[in-house]
């Protein structure tokens, strides 16, 4: 080959190169999630006070708790952010790039129920799912997810309905809530009342915790067709109550009927920056949680201070759920955790104060975040090991894991 056929040879193949990487570089950008701006400017963010700890017992880290047993029941899965159980026992699940899926327990099929367009990373994409109070009949799934819509992305509480011999009916409940990549919130129950509560998280823009206008960085309540109930603290408002950085989780105590929330706290890794600090809160009507202004127990009576707090460790909490069901776990408000890669049980006997805290299988099986209990007692982890934040080496999947009570806690067995 001659000196000028080689020179072209390696022209052309350096013009391919660059154009590879050119084009490898538009997709990556096209792939980047985008979100809508934060309407009207955005006030600086107050200085934070960090009060101290409520009084919390010294926690018991157990690599293996012997009075359970743990089965791994699905995979395949990815990024599992919510479960809930219908009354015939099948779960409903939801994964982060905007799948709605059934598990049958009884014989481990799982099969598709929904998909919603996203825009998912992160903490962005389908999150939250919540069951009508008479599923099924009243048919409806609530979901809460980051929708696609020009402009970018913003998040939408909406709630669907299989009608037989068309696709799944979707109606929007609440839409362009401003959404960002982190502190999208997501966690929905329904509460005794019958009414569903929404957790909302500050977008990554702390002051709209404390802006009674916007709707992030707030526990929401509305009817479960989407309507204002008159009762809300403000006329005309979803907003129940305000001052939260990020809700992952809601759960109702089973006998005092409180409602409990679980919100991430800051996560800087420079020593100058206020970091750990995961909260759990009883939620009281109207009032002020505190961020971004205050963490902790807070000396101001109009901050409400959490019942539980870590200031020396990363959690952050996934999800919460109470177990309503008999001995050994009786009395207990189980947490995911999601850096931490563990379940924290709360023992909780008078329904308000923590008297026991275990910290389950830290590093065992990864970033746990949904959770549900069966009627049966069982509890379903769901893990969110393909997120893109994952420590350690676990298999290229997500799983659901089913724990219970090992046989000889069983009645009847």
């Amino acid at each position: 080959m001659s000196s000028t056929r080689r020179a072209a040879l390696a022209i052309t193949i350096a013009a391919v190169a660059v154009i590879a990487a050119a084009s490898l570089y538009i997709v990556k950008r096209r792939a980047l999630p985008s979100y809508r701006p934060v309407p009207g400017p955005a006030a600086a963010a107050p200085a934070l006070t960090v009060g101290a700890s409520p009084p919390m017992p010294q926690s018991i880290v157990r690599h293996e708790v012997p009075e359970v047993e743990v089965v791994e029941v699905a995979r395949d899965l990815e990024v599992v952010w919510a479960m809930r159980f219908a009354p015939d026992g099948r779960l409903f699940i939801t994964e982060r790039a905007g799948r709605i899926r059934i598990f049958n327990p009884d014989t481990r099929q799982m099969s598709n129920y929904a998909r919603v367009t996203t825009v998912h990373g992160g903490e962005s994409g389908l999150m939250g799912l919540a069951l009508h109070p008479e599923f099924p009949r009243e048919p409806w799934v609530y979901v809460m997810y980051t929708a696609r819509k020009a402009g970018g992305g913003v998040n939408r509480i909406s709630r669907l309905r299989q009608r037989e011999g068309e696709d799944v009916e979707e109606q929007v409940l609440i839409d362009d809530i401003p959404a960002a990549v982190n502190h999208d919130g997501g966690a929905l129950e329904f509460g005794p009342d019958g009414m569903l509560y929404i957790g909302t998280g500050d977008a990554m823009t702390p002051a709209l915790a404390q802006d009674l206008g916007q709707l992030n960085g707030k526990v929401l309540r509305i009817a479960p067709d989407g309507g204002v109930p008159a009762d809300n603290p403000i006329a005309g408002s979803p907003v129940w109550a305000y001052g939260f950085r990020n809700v992952s989780g809601l759960a109702f105590h089973p006998a005092t009927r409180d409602l409990w929330a679980a919100s991430h706290g800051p996560s800087a890794t420079s020593p100058d920056k206020p970091k750990f600090m995961d909260s759990v809160y009883r939620v009281e009507k109207g009032r002020n949680h505190g961020w971004p202004s205050h963490l902790g127990v807070s000396a101001d009576p109009a901050i409400v201070s959490p019942v539980i707090f870590f200031n020396d460790r990363f959690v952050p909490p996934g999800g919460l759920a109470f177990y309503a069901g008999a001995a050994p776990l009786a009395n207990t408000l189980f947490m995911t955790a999601l850096r931490a890669q563990e379940i924290d049980r709360f023992v909780i006997e008078d329904g308000r104060t923590v008297t026991r805290l275990e910290r389950w299988w830290p590093d065992k099986f990864g970033r746990l975040r949904a959770i549900a209990v069966a009627a049966d007692g069982s509890i379903y982890l769901g893990t969110s090991n393909r997120d893109g934040r994952v420590r350690g080496e676990y298999r290229g999947s997500d799983f659901i894991y089913r724990v219970r009570p090992a046989a000889a806690n069983r009645p009847g067995e």
